[in-house]
């Protein structure tokens, strides 16, 4: 008997769980996955990459909005965990007209690196259902996350029309790529004209039966129009059309999206440490900047069944441009906003907001901001119009102004009327509170002109147009330093004047 014991004791491998049946329900046990070798990962790196929008495709010199950027993506199906990951490197976006990039691009998002990635994981807790936990696949729950560090959009009154010329010249161009899909329309066209009132209708009753209007006109041409002979034809020899049956969902199931896919999430969450948009007046004989929105500490989320939140810290400024300077409108203010959507019975839903603060919202409204807000409306409106003040109210544009080129903004000239040439030059220096660092920098700006001798040279009675700045992609971007823009006159004979401030009027 002992030595019988030993010999089944070594016929038992201990690392494998045994099976115990039972009298009634077996229990059984998981199965252990067991992976060998690497899981599936596939890498794409796309370096330099553009995706360019036309706003004319008619146009040989045609603006355009361009999408720049280096990517990397990266798939994983067979790991739910994190499925997808995607990386842009130095993403921007920018205006410009198409084979004249370099002189006329203008940036609307700077450059920015921009991180998303699908990721999840299962409940911590799984709750135990009995026998139904017997191979079962547990479903991971997976959020979209993006994440970048500051992002700047600058968009201004052209880059607005433009983009509505293009979202508008969409549909068109598409429906001009599908236009073979309208064959199949014509076949029906042409099946109604060919017929009677009286066998259209017969043909649109057996076809609620589920078989084409092909095979119920010919059933009615075997049986002599006769609707039960041709019905009892159609069930010997036509089948019926297959028609997709709805899908019952699982009460538990938490609809995503990208439903059903190996990339599904259920919500998208972005956060960022500030969000600038900075709206830019470029209509008609001005250019620079109109009004600034910031979102500091931004986190956003959102979910499928339209439920979200927003945390941030909201300010905003508008640009005085009398005195060439950044005036708050909204102090900052620290919120906290949700959203959610509630289904009322069978059709109807309601949507309900709810914004939280501790902190008061002060709002500053001066005579300048709404004098700006004047000029600025009637510019764009008769802009946008193509009509004068003696013109009717509601008129339609003649020329979209999509179609109109922008012209490079002069803002200064000098005018010399002293009877003598003169000449004259330029200088942006960096102010400070301290004399020391303000002289430190005039005497070191003035050096350098000298060396530079970039003097312009005025005669009696001409005018000279000039700017302190050349032009750049990124429009706009040291308006929060403050600056000092000054000239400096010389006239033939006499020394150089003191360098004369053109930021504020007066």
């Amino acid at each position: 008997n002992i030595q019988e014991k030993k010999e089944i004791a070594k016929m038992i491998d201990f690392n494998e769980e045994p099976l115990y049946p039972t009298a009634g329900v077996v229990t059984r046990r998981n199965p252990v996955i067991q992976t060998s070798g690497p899981v599936f990962e596939l890498k794409l790196n796309i370096t330099d990459s553009e995706v360019v929008m036309l706003a004319d495709t008619a146009q040989w010199e045609s603006s355009a909005v361009i999408l720049r950027s280096t990517t990397v993506l990266a798939f994983r199906p067979a790991w739910k965990e994190r499925p997808l990951s995607c990386n842009l490197n130095n993403a921007e976006v920018f205006s410009c007209v198409l084979g004249k990039e370099e002189e006329t691009a203008l940036s609307i998002i700077d450059p920015v690196t921009i991180n998303l990635e699908i990721w999840g994981r299962g409940e911590v807790v799984p709750a135990s259902k009995g026998l139904l936990d017997v191979n079962e696949d547990t479903d991971v729950e997976r959020i979209a996350d993006i994440q970048l560090q500051q992002l700047n959009i600058r968009l201004s009154y052209h880059d607005a029309i433009m983009f509505r010329h293009i979202l508008n010249s969409l549909p068109k161009q598409a429906q001009e790529a599908l236009a073979g899909s309208a064959e199949t329309r014509v076949e029906d066209a042409n099946l109604q004209l060919e017929h009677p009132a009286n066998v259209r209708s017969q043909i649109e009753q057996l076809a609620s039966l589920g078989f084409s209007k092909q095979d119920c006109l010919k059933a009615l041409q075997n049986s002599g129009n006769q609707l039960d002979d041709a019905a009892l034809w159609l069930t010997q020899n036509a089948s019926p059309q297959r028609t997709p049956s709805p899908t019952k969902s699982k009460p538990s199931e938490i609809e995503m999206f990208l439903g059903n896919t190996a990339v599904s999430f259920s919500s998208i969450q972005l956060k960022t440490s500030c969000v600038n948009l900075v709206v830019i007046d470029d209509c008609k004989d001005a250019d620079c900047p109109l009004l600034e929105l910031s979102l500091a500490s931004l986190h956003l989320k959102q979910k499928y069944d339209r439920c979200g939140s927003l945390f941030s810290t909201i300010s905003s400024s508008y640009y005085n441009r009398a005195l060439s300077a950044w005036e708050p409108c909204v102090e900052p203010w620290q919120c906290a906003v949700d959203w959610t959507s509630t289904k009322l019975g069978s059709s109807g839903t309601r949507n309900t907001i709810n914004i939280k603060s501790v902190d008061v919202v002060n709002i500053n409204i001066t005579s300048a901001m709404l004098e700006l807000y004047r000029v600025v409306r009637a510019n764009w409106g008769e802009d946008y119009y193509n009509q004068s003040t003696d013109e009717p109210l509601y008129n339609i544009p003649q020329t979209p102004p999509a179609f109109r080129r922008r012209t490079p903004f002069v803002p200064f000239a000098l005018h010399n009327t002293t009877g003598c040439t003169l000449m004259f030059h330029t200088q942006v220096i960096a102010t400070d509170n301290r004399k020391d660092r303000r002289n430190r920098d005039q005497s070191s700006s003035l050096q350098d002109q000298e060396e530079v001798k970039d003097w312009k040279k005025v005669e009696n009675g001409e005018t000279a147009p000039f700017m302190f700045a050349n032009r750049g992609k990124q429009r706009h971007q040291n308006t929060h330093q403050h600056q000092l823009h000054q000239v400096i006159v010389r006239v033939d004979g006499w020394r150089e004047v003191k360098p004369v401030s053109v930021d504020k009027v007066g």
